[in-house]
């Protein structure tokens, strides 16, 4: 089965959500279905995959930032009695 032009577009700009529910809304699939239609023409096109984006160093030192705070509330947590 062929994709409409809109679903197309839809994958192009990185919305497989928008494009399954396009896909749904065009052929009447379930949502099952629609996924895998939209799966199957993404595994047969790999230029409409897009990598995933890198952190950027801000983003990377915010994470460690957060990640650390929680280890250590988690560690107090668990190590100083009630």
């Amino acid at each position: 089965m062929e994709l409409s032009d809109k679903t197309r577009q839809a994958l192009a700009a990185g919305r497989k959500i928008d494009a399954i529910k396009q896909v749904r809304e065009e052929t009447g699939l379930g949502l099952k279905e629609a996924k895998e239609l939209v799966e199957i023409h993404l595994a047969t096109n790999p230029d409409l995959c897009h990598p995933p984006v890198p952190m950027s160093a801000g983003q990377k030192t915010l994470f460690y930032l957060v990640f650390g705070g929680a280890l250590c509330a988690l560690g107090y947590w668990l190590l100083v009695p009630a």
